[in-house]
C-alpha cells in the first residue's frame, strides 16, 4: 500500500516538473534566445511560479501517508486515497496541458497594441481661437 502511495507521489512530482522545466524549453524553443519579448500567456505563469505546484504532491503525500497509518474499523482508506491521488494528478496533468496548448497555440488573449492609443485633444468650448476684428 505504502509503495503505491510513494509511487503515485513521484508521479506527481513528475508532472510539476515537467510543468516547470519542460514548459520553460519550450518558450524558449517557440520564441528564441534573442532577447525578445515572450508574449504574457498561461504558460509563462507556470514557469514562473509552478515551484508553488510543488506544495501540492508534497501536502497530498503527507496526508496519505497519515490516513493509511490510521485505518477505520470495517472500511478500508486505500480507495479513497488513491482516488485523491489520481484526481490531483488529472488536475496537474490538465494544467500542464494547458500550458503547453497556449504555447503552441499562440492565441493569447491578451493582444499587444501596435500603434498606441490616441491621445485626447484638447477642445476648448465656448472660446474661438480667432478672435474676429
Amino acid at each position: 500500500m505504502q509503495s503505491m502511495i510513494t509511487r503515485l507521489a513521484l508521479f506527481q512530482f513528475l508532472i510539476v516538473i515537467y510543468t516547470i522545466v519542460g514548459l520553460g524549453m519550450l518558450l524558449k524553443a517557440f520564441f528564441g534566445n534573442d532577447g525578445g519579448e515572450i508574449p504574457v500567456i498561461f504558460a509563462t505563469h507556470l514557469r514562473d511560479y509552478g515551484v508553488l505546484l510543488m506544495i501540492l504532491p508534497a501536502a497530498w503525500l503527507t496526508w496519505a501517508s497519515v490516513s493509511a497509518h490510521r485505518p477505520r474499523v470495517g472500511t478500508g482508506d486505500l480507495p479513497p486515497i488513491l482516488g485523491s491521488g489520481i484526481t490531483l494528478v488529472g488536475f496537474l496533468l490538465v494544467l500542464a496541458f494547458f500550458g503547453t496548448m497556449s504555447i503552441t497555440i499562440r492565441s493569447s488573449p491578451l493582444v499587444r497594441l501596435k500603434d498606441p492609443p490616441p491621445t485626447p485633444t484638447r477642445i476648448h468650448h465656448g472660446i474661438s481661437p480667432e478672435v474676429p476684428p
